[in-house]
């Protein structure tokens, strides 16, 4: 009696499996498959990521889809759609200025005219423009590595974007324009150093 119930549900559970559409996932690839699995939230430090846009962590999502089913272009143009965001972030952080409009070589070329800028992640993120042009060429086809290399460094772009971002920094290091745009953002922690930002505003 058993037995013939286990034969039974066995043939249900296989007729079942066999009308599922089911892809296989890469797993040999440079990048660890089951945080793929898990979607770009499992690459950022959580502080990070919830600062990042619908639209950006949706990106990240259809990149480690793309990476997992061995879509090699997608991935890449997907996964710099996903650098938009942080970067015009920076530009407003920087200048506060409007970035909608502008693209993203006249951001960079805004950004290096500023003395305090960070000329080691500016040069980073011409080098990911570099890519992007690249990547916007239609006979353009790029390989398992090339995509697992530009997602990788797009994290990486992002994760550095939004540490300039955050005023970890001392008040009196950061500029006038950075410091309005943080208060504009609250993005401070206390009471006490919301303060002492209007304070050095007013000075």
């Amino acid at each position: 009696m058993i037995t013939e119930k286990v034969k039974l549900w066995e043939d249900r559970i296989n007729n079942e499996l066999a009308e599922r559409i089911t892809i296989e996932v890469f797993t040999d690839g440079t990048l660890n498959f089951k945080k793929l699995l898990l979607g770009g939230k499992s690459f950022f430090p959580e502080d990070i990521w919830n600062t990042l846009s619908d639209i950006s962590k949706s990106d990240l999502k259809d990149a480690c889809n793309c990476l997992l089913t061995r879509s090699w272009t997608p991935a890449v143009m997907i996964s710099l759609r996903a650098s938009e965001d942080s970067i015009r972030k920076f530009y407003n952080f920087k200048t506060e200025n409007d970035p909608q409009k502008k693209g993203w070589k006249n951001i960079l070329d805004e950004l290096s005219k500023i003395q305090d800028i960070n000329k080691t992640l500016l040069g980073y993120l011409d080098y990911i423009r570099e890519i992007r042009n690249t990547a916007e060429h239609p006979d353009e086809i790029f390989d398992q590595m090339e995509a697992e290399r530009v997602f990788h460094q797009v994290v990486n772009m992002i994760i550095v974007i939004n540490k300039e971002l955050s005023p970890r920094k001392p008040l009196n290091e950061l500029s006038v324009k950075e410091l309005r745009v943080l208060l504009k953002n609250k993005k401070l922690k206390t009471s006490g150093k919301k303060a002492d930002l209007i304070k050095r505003l007013q000075e």
